[in-house]
């Protein structure tokens, strides 16, 4: 009777040593997957979270864009109520006179000091030009157009795109010039930004700064210059 207990003992130990073995194998591959699965959602939320961070970056632009779209509009807006009330809305531009007197721009109506054209054509409304090629046009409105084209040109067709390689561009680089735009745009020399959309403001320095006296805002709300160019 002994012997038959203790060879029955003997196989309920190696059974609980076969049912151990089992659990432990069980144990040991669910530990491996959790392990192995943690690091995969480590990961996954590494990348996520830099997903994250990339669109906040993102929305913080289109911030930016749509605020400084209002404050054009609300330039426009305020540009506009000016010529109502002045009752200049439908006056043309030939009746201004544009820079300080004796300087180019109040002689050849060119507020910009637009030069004739390399290709030998001629700007829309010249009439003639002076002995450093300094072009007269017929009107300041016609002075203005043309320099509106030449920085859509900039733009449009030679990804030309920050207040640093417009002026590089426009007369062959000039710090002071630049520093000026810089200050009247809120922008870095080397900043990237919608040349068309910041247009006009961007056009009343410029002449300010080539001509010694700022364009009347009613010159570029009467242009309509996304119709013209």
């Amino acid at each position: 009777m002994k012997n038959n207990n203790s060879e029955k003992l003997t196989k309920w130990q190696k059974f609980i040593i076969f049912v151990s073995f089992v659990v432990g194998c069980a144990i040991t591959y669910c530990s491996g997957m959790a392990i192995k699965n943690h690091s995969r959602l480590v990961e996954t939320r590494v990348v996520l979270d830099k997903k994250i961070e990339e669109n906040a970056n993102l929305r913080k632009e289109l911030g930016q864009l749509y605020h400084e779209l209002g404050e054009t509009k609300s330039r426009l807006v305020k540009m506009e109520k000016q010529v109502k009330n002045k009752g200049t809305a439908s006056t043309s531009t030939s009746r201004l006179v544009c820079g300080k007197p004796g300087t180019i721009a109040q002689k050849l109506n060119n507020p910009f000091n637009i030069k004739r054209r390399y290709d030998g054509g001629k700007w829309k409304g010249e009439i003639g030009h002076d002995s450093q090629g300094h072009v007269h046009f017929i009107d300041v409105e016609h002075g203005i157009r043309a320099a509106a084209y030449v920085l859509k040109s900039y733009y449009k067709k030679h990804n030309i795109s920050t207040l640093e390689s417009i002026i590089v561009r426009f007369c062959g680089g000039n710090d002071d010039y630049v520093r000026f735009l810089s200050r009247r745009l809120k922008l870095q020399p080397d900043e990237k930004f919608n040349v068309m959309r910041r247009l006009p403001e961007l056009l009343q320095a410029m002449s300010k700064y080539e001509s010694g006296k700022e364009l009347p805002d009613e010159c570029l709300v009467t242009l309509d210059l996304a119709r013209e160019l």
